[in-house]
């Protein structure tokens, strides 16, 4: 799921560049013509290196050392507990079979994907509640204050859809991670794309 995002985003930018926006560039600044510029109907918008990667964080990111696109065979040994699988279902709307691993003893849901049923399931989603144990690759954890998330993910969050009390996305809601919060406290965190 993950890889067809990111063609979807990379077509879209290829599309918007095919207009002529060069001429908003200043010939004496090389820094800006570093940058990456998108054309639109209005005015043009220079994204920055980060902004053209905004996946950038769900690649890096895990929770307790599982990651986005891992295989199969890679995340079980991680998992002690016993396992309910769903009968993958074809979601038309995405392209792609999907099924869920429901490890309910340890508190976790791992969401596989795949466009093919001949190739194997990789990760696409992982969702964790009490009582897991794991904790992201910053250290945050199930029962981990909201200051504690706001502090490790700072330089990451995004603030049009993080609500405080409730909810810091960390990423983008697209390719990231979200955390909730119940009385001050993570109460569920989710790694992926299209969050629950």
């Amino acid at each position: 799921m993950f890889k067809q995002i990111g063609l979807i985003a990379l077509l879209t930018i290829m599309v918007g560049c095919s207009e002529n926006s060069t001429s908003n560039l200043s010939s004496d600044n090389t820094e800006e013509r570093a940058e990456f510029m998108t054309a639109s109907m209005g005015e043009s918008v220079i994204l920055t290196d980060d902004e053209l990667d905004e996946f950038s964080l769900i690649r890096s990111e895990s929770i307790g050392d599982i990651k986005v696109d891992m295989a199969i065979a890679d995340f079980i040994p991680l998992l002690p507990c016993s396992v309910e699988k769903s009968e993958p279902v074809l979601w038309t709307g995405i392209g792609e079979i999907i099924q869920e691993w429901r490890y309910d003893e340890c508190g976790v849901k791992i969401q596989l994907s795949t466009i093919d049923a001949k190739v194997d399931q990789s990760v696409s989603s992982i969702t964790v509640i009490a009582p897991s144990e794991f904790k992201t690759a910053r250290g945050i954890g199930i029962g981990s204050t909201e200051e504690a998330v706001f502090e490790a993910y700072e330089d990451q969050v995004d603030p049009t859809i993080s609500e405080l009390g409730e909810s810091f996305v960390a990423g983008s809601i697209y390719g990231g991670l979200v955390f909730t919060f119940k009385e001050g406290q993570v109460t569920k965190m989710f790694l992926g794309g299209g969050a629950e």
